[in-house]
């Protein structure tokens, strides 16, 4: 009698696809940036080229999908506008004692 065979274990070789001119000419221009240089702005700026020109840009946008305001979110009605009052006093004492404790050091540099 002959064994079953388990199919489950057996393993697939993943199915290489070939190379586009573009991506060979990609990897090609990284190759060119080594190690070191990958992150001068000249080769960031040849990444972003790099990543545009194998993107899919011109189907990217297709899937998405336009999302609608909800009803009666936005409506005319505004709020006047008002003085904020602040602690005036704090603010004097907070100001004209910094101010006067620069003018008493400056003063006391000349005085010598």
């Amino acid at each position: 009698m002959e064994e079953p065979e388990d199919k489950g274990e057996t393993e697939e070789k993943p199915v290489k696809k070939p190379e586009s001119k573009k991506e060979k000419a990609a990897k090609k221009i990284v190759k060119k940036m080594g190690d070191k240089g990958r992150y001068d702005s000249q080769n960031q700026l040849k990444t972003l080229i790099v990543m545009q020109v194998l993107g899919n840009t011109k189907t990217f946008f297709d899937s998405q999908k336009q999302l609608n305001d909800r009803v009666g979110f936005f409506t005319d009605d505004f709020l006047p506008d008002a003085v904020i009052s602040d602690n005036n006093i704090a603010s004097y004492f907070l100001f004209a004692g910094s101010d006067g404790l620069m003018n008493e050091m400056v003063m006391q540099q000349w005085q010598k």
